[in-house]
């Protein structure tokens, strides 16, 4: 999670690119509808509906 800091307060968001680079996977190789899951999940991440649990194994390679 990366922090952005404005005059109006700071926001944590979650970054895509870093995420393909922790997990050691090429973005612009998954087709867009699977780019869109990942964002959402990393959206409600941690939330009442995302376990912390299924981000590795939805990023992660067989």
């Amino acid at each position: 999670m990366d922090i952005l800091t404005t005059p109006d307060g700071s926001y944590h968001y979650w970054s895509l690119p870093k995420l393909a680079k922790d997990f050691n996977f090429k973005l612009n190789e998954q087709p867009l509808v699977v780019r869109i899951f990942i964002e959402n999940l990393m959206r409600h991440y941690g939330g009442n509906g995302v376990a912390k649990t299924i981000k590795p194994q939805i990023v992660s390679k067989p």
